[in-house]
């Protein structure tokens, strides 16, 4: 028998369980720091090259984790509308604690942009795609400390096949529930339109 859940607390779950690795002191270390950078918007703006690499690393961590949870969701059982309603609303409720770092279009398209590597990419080499679209941001030094990060979080064995969350986890968070109520999101309807139309063709098609 199904459990009958709120969608919106599942969703909040799920992106809990995604930020509590983005906030790690542990996988900041891997890249040099010796805790999680906390700055507030005002310094983003200001110093956008002084904290260009921190700015850089939380997108594409931040993307990494929610292809685990879509790749996830899109693993189970689940129908394709509800499939759609989790992934959406994930990305809303990432869109909302990352507005203050990185415009919401530039996050969504490097989730897309993670997500077709993911598929795309051996998982030994995963890494490899990662490092080569770093070429285009940062500099010499920058890319040097994004280097050895990304290499030992997710270049080195074992790797699993996910990024940090397992996606077998992620369909035992949704499967054998029956999901109620109304999806509560930030974003408007137009938007909702735009980004539901690309997560069907890009990410669950």
């Amino acid at each position: 028998m199904n459990e009958t859940v709120d969608i919106n607390d599942t969703i909040d779950l799920l992106t809990g369980t995604a930020m509590q690795i983005l906030i790690s002191d542990e996988i900041w270390r891997q890249f040099g720091f010796d805790k999680r950078p906390r700055r507030g918007r005002v310094w983003y703006r200001i110093f956008p090259l002084r904290y260009r690499l921190e700015e850089y690393i939380f997108r594409e961590l931040a993307a990494m984790v929610v292809v685990d949870l879509i790749y996830g969701i899109n693993k189970s059982n689940l129908l394709f509308d509800t499939k759609l309603l989790l992934s959406i609303g994930i990305i809303d409720r990432f869109f909302e604690a990352t507005s203050h770092m990185f415009s919401n279009q530039t996050f969504f398209e490097g989730i897309i942009s993670t997500y077709s590597s993911f598929l795309g990419s051996s998982r030994t080499k995963l890494h490899e795609s990662h490092l080569l679209k770093a070429l285009d941001f940062l500099d010499e030094e920058e890319l040097q400390k994004y280097t050895i990060g990304i290499v030992s979080l997710i270049g080195t064995p074992i790797f699993t096949g996910s990024y940090f969350i397992m996606f077998d986890d992620v369909i035992d968070m949704i499967e054998n529930r029956t999901f109620m109520n109304t999806l509560h999101l930030n974003m408007s309807e137009e938007l909702y339109d735009h980004y539901a139309h690309q997560i069907s063709d890009k990410m669950l098609g």
